[in-house]
């Protein structure tokens, strides 16, 4: 039986077409009409009457299925074709890759890195073009004017002037060793004392932060602050000394630091004398390095009586005072 909406073949006992659900015309070419109900044999006897049913509304034509997978293939055949024809002539250029980041370097310390600086003045070490003779000689082995001792610091109602104390200082260092020399106007001299207590007479001192970055905001001594004196003797029999009163682990007689001292008469008839010493940077832990800073002041005790006493103090530094590090001079050293 042919469907008449589709054209499908249908067997003869089918009312509805097997691929479009049509009806099926009957063989005489009517619609096959419902059968009448029968009443069941038996059923209670009810007499009803019969409503034959509502016509169903026409069935909508569908679309055969294979028909749709056929559209729907066709469909994806286009798609694709025409992404791989759009794609093998339209290429987006690539985006640039970004440039690697170039890895920083780590940061060190330079020249460049301004250090902190106190505001009491700074003292320049010259490096050594050779090694001066440690002998307390100062003639032709140290250049310039030097630096002035001249700040009262302490006892200034028994400094007289300048005759009474003052003095000028010289630096200079190398890989080895930082270098100093002094030469001291004093009218009267007298040392009494030795070791721990040769401050009280004709002296010099050295109070030094080695780290001054490190203890910049500290005004009170550590363990890398360091306290040496150094002796002329008395030019009688007993020598020239070093003496470290801190670190305190380093306190006692400075082995390594060599010294020497000569008493003098100067052109102008003054007395005083002369002094120079070697001070090995190994002793002070320190790598020295051209433009490092660190803090330093230096010293004149003065004693007029030979009884050990400690009369007055000349300075480099005005607000020198005693174990504080903020009071001190920046010494730096020049490449």
């Amino acid at each position: 039986m042919i469907c008449p909406e589709c054209g499908a073949e249908n067997s003869a006992s089918r009312n509805f077409c097997y691929v479009c659900a049509a009806a099926l015309a009957s063989p005489l070419g009517q619609p096959t009409a419902s059968p009448a109900p029968q009443p069941v044999a038996g059923a209670a006897s009810t007499t009803a009457t019969y409503l034959p049913p509502t016509a169903a509304p026409p069935a909508q034509r569908s679309i055969p299925w294979f028909w749709v997978a056929l559209a729907v293939g066709l469909a994806l055949v286009a798609v694709v074709g025409g992404w791989q024809f759009v794609s093998a002539r339209i290429v987006p250029a690539p985006s640039a890759a970004p440039a690697a980041a170039k890895p920083s370097a780590p940061a060190r310390a330079t020249a460049t890195t301004t250090p902190r600086q106190r505001p009491n003045g700074s003292l320049f070490v010259p490096r050594a073009t050779r090694p001066p003779d440690i002998d307390g000689r100062l003639s032709g082995e140290w250049a310039g004017d030097g630096y002035a001792v001249a700040n009262v610091v302490f006892g200034k109602d028994k400094w007289s002037g300048p005759d009474d104390l003052n003095g000028r200082l010289w630096f200079a260092w190398d890989d080895e060793n930082f270098y100093l020399a002094s030469a001291v106007v004093d009218d009267v001299f007298s040392q009494p004392s030795r070791g721990d207590t040769l401050y009280l007479g004709d002296s010099v001192e050295i109070q030094w932060d080695v780290d001054l970055e490190g203890d910049f905001d500290t005004n009170e001594f550590n363990a890398d602050d360091w306290h040496i004196g150094l002796s002329p003797g008395d030019f009688k029999g007993t020598p020239p000394e070093a003496y470290v009163w801190t670190p305190r682990p380093m306190t006692g007689a400075a082995a390594g630091i060599r010294s020497a001292a000569q008493r003098v008469t100067l052109g102008d008839g003054r007395q005083g004398y002369t002094i120079e010493a070697a001070i090995p940077w190994r002793l002070l832990n320190i790598e020295p390095r051209g433009n490092q800073i660190t803090g330093f002041t230096f010293s004149i005790s003065d004693t007029d009586s030979p009884a050990p006493a400690q009369d007055t103090l000349v300075s480099t530094s005005a607000q020198r005072e005693w174990h504080r590090p903020k009071t001190f001079n920046n010494l730096i050293l020049q490449p």
